[in-house]
């Protein structure tokens, strides 16, 4: 069975977008991802995803979150391969994505039976679409994140890299976010060289320092824009930390899909 909402109220946090459950799962080509953050996890039989370059065997109770605008490709490995998938965006998504460091993709292999009891659950209540449902269905894609996370596995944020390099890096760029930080500034803080520091980030949350902070900038500019909804953009990108408006733009675009003035003109 599937569903998909007809009725998306896009300028909500989080908004549903499909639910699956015991579908006979065809293969899929996205050559330019998903417009919609994506998760898929097997219930029956085997199949594989390929994400850059690599293939990931979605066996029974294993399954995979995929973040909006990710190329990827899945396939079948068994006839009877069933899945259970959930689509989700919203205004804050990228947001949250960030904020849980899932990156890219997600793979998952544990209390896959919690995760797809909650789409069940989903399913069951999908009569009750109207208008004020999107509302509920808000706060359950936050539950479900919540969930995804729980069981993520975790085991880096104990180990020495993570604890040395990554999270004092995560400190000083959420204090100093709106300062001129260059690789070499966050490098220094850790004593290690700017190769290694990203190299080390990659490793552990899939992105790089560089990157990171460009993410978290965003997310700043975006609280401002909904805060002091009267402050312009140029003024926004400034106390952010971005050197010129044009840059703030274009990180904007090719992070939230939308540009900056968009973004403001939907919150009104």
């Amino acid at each position: 069975m599937r569903y998909s909402f007809s009725q998306k109220i896009r300028s909500l946090p989080l908004f549903v977008d499909s639910l699956g459950y015991q579908w006979q799962q065809e293969s899929i080509k996205r050559p330019k991802g998903y417009h919609y953050v994506h998760w898929l996890h097997t219930q029956k039989g085997e199949g594989i995803v390929e994400i850059n370059q690599k293939k990931y065997h979605l066996t029974e109770h294993s399954g995979i979150l995929i973040n909006e605008g990710v190329p990827h490709n899945y396939y079948a490995l068994s006839d009877d391969w069933t899945t259970a998938y959930f689509t989700f965006g919203g205004v804050l998504i990228q947001d949250m994505m960030n904020l849980l460091q899932f990156g890219d993709y997600q793979l998952l292999n544990t209390n896959i039976p919690t995760i797809d009891r909650f789409i069940s659950e989903l399913l069951d209540q999908e009569i009750k679409e109207h208008i004020e449902y999107q509302y509920e269905a808000s706060g359950l894609v936050y539950q479900f994140l919540m969930l995804i996370k729980n069981h993520t596995d975790r085991k880096h944020y104990s180990s020495a890299k993570y604890q040395q390099i990554v999270q004092p890096i995560l400190n000083l760029i959420e204090t100093s976010y709106a300062s001129d930080l260059s690789n070499q500034n966050m490098a220094d803080i850790v004593g290690y060289t700017p190769q290694y520091v990203n190299k080390v980030f990659k490793e552990q949350i899939d992105i790089s320092p560089t990157q990171y902070l460009a993410s978290y900038r965003i997310r700043k500019a975006k609280e401002l824009m909904i805060q002091k909804n009267k402050m312009s953009i140029e003024e926004i990108a400034l106390l952010v930390g971005f050197q010129t408006v044009n840059y703030f733009i274009t990180v904007f675009r090719k992070q939230e899909k939308i540009t900056p003035y968009q973004f403001k003109q939907s919150l009104q």
